[in-house]
């Protein structure tokens, strides 16, 4: 049997690295975490780090952009996933140069794991969002350098989208509503699903899977593929209360997109993508992938599970 790859995760301490680094060292991997040197002032990442260290994961300490001592820490692992902030998106431009100039890294996985990018910059009907703006010119950039790669894509991660509804009165709010609910357009799209802990299930069983190799990668799971009114239904259900109920028209969604600070115009955009043009409701292409039809070995959590600890 082939070693398994040795892995470097930049960004672990943030909410998806977090799960990625421990299901890194649970899966095996020799796993490497790249850090900056400012890390020491947070208290919960520093004891993060503690924690993962003991595990067995070794712990470098270098900035992005000091090229000398990253080429040399990538010399050291074969893999490279990327879970920086949507704030730290253009700092992966130092790591992409600093792995062509490695010249040994087998995959890159960019700092993705939400909606498909190149869809979403496709789409001329509201304002460009430059998040997703960033995430596709990266994309670019890995290839045009011949960079070795998978783009996973998660579509919506359960502790975000899934338990706070996306209510977006007092935001942000991750914990399901009790009283009312504002749906989206008609509550008619589909969204999928998937828990933080099954993305990063999914992510490390395709680190070394030859047939993910300059891939897209999409989770969407059948079983998890809900629509808001059927979530709203679900939630009345498991709580036994029935939730007053607002719409949302389209042209209230865009007056916040064009109006709002820049943080919450992102996750406006978002909320229009998904819940009015539909964004996760299109046939895959032939070359892209579908992780759980190839691993379905993996049991997935599905919506009733990940809410059940909300309705006691």
């Amino acid at each position: 049997m082939e070693p398994k790859s040795r892995i470097l995760i930049v960004g672990a301490t943030g909410y998806i690295g977090k799960y990625i680094a421990t299901a890194s060292i649970q899966s095996g991997h020799p796993t490497s975490i790249l850090v900056r040197p400012q890390v020491s002032k947070h208290v919960d990442k520093v004891r993060f780090l503690v924690g993962l260290r003991k595990a067995g994961a070794t712990i470098y300490t270098c900035f992005l952009e000091d090229r000398e001592d990253l080429v040399r820490i990538l010399q050291q692992v074969d893999v490279v996933i990327c879970a920086l902030g949507e704030d730290q998106l253009k700092l992966q431009y130092d790591l992409i140069r600093a792995v062509k100039e490695a010249g040994n890294i087998k995959k890159f996985y960019p700092s993705e794991f939400g909606m498909d990018a190149d869809r979403i910059c496709k789409d001329q009907s509201i304002p460009e969002s430059p998040m997703y703006r960033d995430k596709v010119a990266i994309r670019r950039a890995i290839e045009a350098a011949g960079i070795p790669h998978t783009f996973f894509m998660a579509n919506c991660i359960m502790g975000l989208m899934l338990a706070s509804f996306v209510q977006m009165d007092g935001f942000p709010t991750f914990t399901p509503p009790r009283d009312k609910v504002c749906i989206y357009k008609d509550g008619d799209h589909k969204v999928m699903y998937i828990s933080e802990e099954d993305l990063a299930t999914y992510l490390l069983k395709s680190v070394d899977d030859p047939r993910t190799l300059n891939k897209a990668l999409y989770v969407r799971p059948p079983g998890n593929a809900l629509t808001m009114n059927e979530q709203v239904a679900l939630w009345e259900e498991m709580t036994g209360s029935t939730l007053e109920k607002r719409w949302m028209s389209e042209e209230e969604v865009l007056l916040h997109i064009n109006g709002e600070s820049f943080h919450l115009r992102e996750v406006w955009t978002r909320i229009y993508h998904v819940f009015y043009n539909g964004a996760m409701c299109f046939e895959l292409a032939p070359d892209d992938i579908e992780v759980t039809a190839l691993y379905p070995e993996v049991e997935y959590t599905s919506p009733q599970v990940y809410l059940k600890p909300y309705a006691c």
